[in-house]
């Protein structure tokens, strides 16, 4: 990706953040789509309203990595995922249910984790279709993983909520290319 920048935040008005750094790094007149991708939480979804720009097409796309773990906790069996994988996205709905209601007579002690999962896919199915249609990829997960939960859960620690906050736009700052250590000294030398 070219020119990519992180953005990291707790606070509420985080999108309205996410909008403010667009506008700074980016020339928003060249920006034709913008595709907003996770794993279908409300706050996610919200981002949209936040990020209208004028000529610019928005979508959610669900993270190809909730779809595919949604799929691996109701089954392990790799086939019965690639079918109902293509159930849903070529919209066979019949199809699906019917091979869902044999898991879950397969599966009788595992009813509520399945029927969970079954009702996410179905709530998912068009940000789901999006990003097979679009062919986005998205290392998000593997990207907070590694950038930001490794640095602050690898061993055990207590952060205080006002602290939190610091370290994690020192982290963001790091991941952007700031010096910090150059920034503050100018700082404190003003």
């Amino acid at each position: 990706m070219t020119n990519k920048h992180h953005i990291m935040g707790m606070r509420e008005m985080f999108w309205e953040t996410v909008s403010d750094t667009l506008h700074e790094c980016y020339d928003v007149q060249k920006i034709k789509k913008i595709y907003f991708i996770g794993d279908g939480t409300p706050w996610i979804r919200k981002s949209k309203k936040f990020m209208s720009l004028e000529n610019t097409r928005s979508k959610f796309l669900l993270d190809k990595f909730h779809f595919k773990r949604a799929l691996n906790r109701i089954t392990k069996d790799k086939h019965i995922q690639a079918t109902l994988q293509e159930n849903i996205l070529e919209g066979q709905d019949e199809s699906f249910d019917r091979l869902i209601d044999v898991i879950r007579s397969n599966n009788p002690e595992r009813l509520d984790s399945i029927n969970q999962q079954v009702k996410y896919l179905k709530n998912q199915q068009r940000g789901i279709r999006q990003a097979y249609k679009h062919n986005v990829r998205c290392s998000m997960e593997s990207s907070i993983s590694h950038t930001l939960a490794s640095n602050f859960t690898r061993n055990s620690k207590v952060y205080a909520q006002d602290n939190l906050e610091i370290y994690v736009n020192h982290r963001m700052n790091h991941l952007n290319g700031y010096n910090l250590k150059t920034y503050t000294c100018k700082v404190f030398r003003s």
